[in-house]
């Protein structure tokens, strides 16, 4: 049977913040966390996922969390037109 275990619990916060989308409020900036997102009420550590360097007030979506950052990229990246 599912047994929810203790350490679930920040699986299920980290599944809840995946494709959230949110606002740049600090620039995110490739290999390393050096950025900021603004996630509903919440802000985040932020890491850009490609080699570019992410302006403040850009939409952007989550798509994974890595410990206590998420892992952004602009909204739209990657999606086909």
């Amino acid at each position: 049977a599912d047994r929810v275990t203790p350490e679930s619990s920040v699986g299920v916060a980290a599944d809840r913040m995946i494709g959230k989308v949110g606002v740049v409020i600090d620039a995110v900036k490739p290999h390393g966390v050096t950025g900021r997102v603004r996630l509903g009420s919440e802000e985040w550590r932020a890491a850009a996922d490609g080699e570019e360097s992410i302006p403040v007030d850009t939409a952007v979506e989550v798509l994974r969390v890595d410990g206590t950052h998420v892992v952004v990229r602009p909204r739209g990246a990657g999606e086909s037109t």
